[in-house]
């Protein structure tokens, strides 16, 4: 057994596992392929040669400063764990997805939205696993690609080259509001080529490229 004032645990920390208080032990993943839950001393516990979940969930962590470090799924969950709530202001936390749902790690029942960047990145931080099952990427290529915020249906869209959106319908573009910083500049060129047509509906103008 491993000691120090404060606890003693064995070799492989397996007595951090399954807890019978389950309020202490707010994580579940695979160990061996088998579903366990892991106490929450154990999360970010960086100990050399440890690894508890078969993934290293229990080690995702980040580090918001030399003072504060939070596991990814404590970013942005609506509660301070940071002195200054730096956790909160993270730039993950920047674009959030539309629905909720219940993170692997956390109070049981309670839902919360997550950040875009968690969507379909190999990891499930849903606990039912929907961020990486029901919310697909649209687009077939690097240069389309984009996340969905919610379950519509992928369509075509105009792709943003710059913050804040990375994305615009068409049916939004010329309408004299830069969204995406620069398309109506891109309006205004294209207009005065000859290879852009334009078509007239409802008063709108509306580029198709000939």
């Amino acid at each position: 057994m491993r000691g120090n004032t404060e606890a003693l645990y064995c070799d492989d920390y397996s007595d951090q596992l399954n807890c019978i208080d389950s309020t202490i032990a707010n994580l579940t993943c695979l160990r061996g392929g088998d579903i366990v839950s892991v106490a929450d001393r154990m999360i970010c516990h960086n100990i050399s040669g440890v690894q508890l979940c078969d993934d290293g969930f229990e080690n995702m962590c980040v580090k918001i400063d030399i003072t504060c470090d939070v596991h990814k799924h404590q970013l942005c969950d609506e509660e301070e764990d940071c002195v200054n709530g730096a956790d909160e202001l993270h730039v993950t936390c920047q674009k959030m997805s539309k629905f909720m749902c219940e993170r692997v790690f956390g109070l049981e029942n309670r839902l919360l939205h997550i950040p875009l960047s968690w969507i379909n990145d190999g990891y499930k931080d849903c606990d039912n696993g929907e961020d990486e099952d029901k919310y697909p990427t649209c687009g077939l290529t690097p240069a389309t690609k984009r996340l969905k915020t919610e379950d519509e249906e992928c369509e075509e869209v105009f792709l943003c080259g710059f913050p804040p959106s990375d994305h615009i319908e068409f049916e939004d573009l010329c309408d004299n509001r830069n969204t995406c910083s620069n398309e109506n500049e891109l309006c205004r060129t294209a207009l005065s080529s000859s290879n852009i047509s334009q078509k007239l509906s409802n008063s709108e103008s509306k580029l198709v490229v000939s």
